[in-house]
C-alpha cells in the first residue's frame, strides 16, 4: 500500500516539477520576446539614420542638412527630429513639440526643426509661437549647413511669418509694418518663386491679401 502512495506521490511531484520548468521557460520566452520588440523598436528609429561613421566618412547630407563633425549629442539630436517627424505626420503634436525641442537643443542649426514646430503652433492658432518659429526658421535656411536643402522652404518660412505677424497687427501695429516690410522684400523674388515654386504661390497671394486687402495677382504694379 504504501509502495503504491509512493510512486503516486512520485508521479504527482514530477508533474508539478515539469509544470514549474515549462511555466519558467514560458516566462522566459516571453521575457525574451519582449526584449527582442524592444530592440526592434529601437533599431527601426536607428535605421532611419545612417551611421557615425558613414556620415563622417562621405560627408553625407542628411535631410540636406550637413555638419563638418558629427558627435554624440549631435546624433542624438538627429535621432530625436527622426521621432519627432514620425510623431508630426501621424497628428501627435505634443509628443512632436517635445522630440522637436529636444532636437533644437542637440542640433540648434537644423532649420526643418523650427519650420516644422511653427507649422504646429500654426495649425494650433498660436500666432505669436508660429511667428517666431518661422523667423527663427528663415534665419536657419540661410545657414551652410542648410544649403542643401531646397531655398522653397525659405521662401516659405518667410512668406509664413509675415503672415502669422499681419495676424497679431491687431494687437501691435508694428507687426503689420513688419509683414509689409517682409513681404516687399520677398517681392524682389517674385518671379524665382513663380517660376521655381509655383506651389507657394497661393499662400503668397494670401499674404498680400490680407496686407493690402486686394485680391489681384501679386505684382509690382499694384502696390
Amino acid at each position: 500500500m504504501f509502495g503504491n502512495y509512493r510512486i503516486c506521490l512520485g508521479i504527482i511531484i514530477s508533474f508539478l516539477l515539469q509544470g514549474n520548468l515549462l511555466a519558467n521557460s514560458s516566462e522566459k520566452e516571453v521575457e525574451k520576446n519582449s526584449v527582442q520588440q524592444n530592440e526592434a523598436k529601437q533599431n527601426s528609429i536607428h535605421d532611419i539614420l545612417p551611421k557615425k561613421e558613414q556620415i563622417q566618412k562621405e560627408n553625407l547630407f542628411i535631410n540636406g542638412f550637413r555638419q563638418p563633425f558629427w558627435d554624440r549629442i549631435q546624433l542624438e539630436g538627429l535621432r530625436a527630429k527622426a521621432v519627432a517627424d514620425l510623431y508630426y505626420h501621424k497628428g501627435d503634436y505634443t509628443r512632436a513639440i517635445q522630440y522637436y525641442e529636444d532636437a533644437s537643443r542637440k542640433l540648434p542649426q537644423e532649420a526643418d526643426v523650427y519650420f516644422n514646430l511653427a507649422n504646429i503652433y500654426a495649425i494650433q492658432d498660436v500666432y505669436f509661437m508660429a511667428a517666431k518659429y518661422y523667423h527663427i526658421a528663415a534665419e536657419k535656411y540661410l545657414l551652410s549647413e542648410n544649403f542643401g536643402k531646397t531655398q522653397k522652404y525659405y521662401y516659405l518660412s518667410r512668406i509664413r511669418y509675415a503672415f502669422f505677424l499681419e495676424k497679431q497687427a491687431k494687437h501691435n501695429q508694428d507687426n503689420e509694418e513688419l509683414a509689409k516690410k517682409i513681404f516687399m522684400s520677398l517681392l524682389e523674388h517674385e518671379q524665382e518663386i513663380r517660376e521655381n515654386f509655383p506651389d507657394i504661390l497661393d499662400e503668397f497671394e494670401k499674404l498680400y491679401k490680407n496686407i493690402y486687402g486686394d485680391t489681384k495677382v501679386i505684382s509690382k504694379e499694384h502696390l
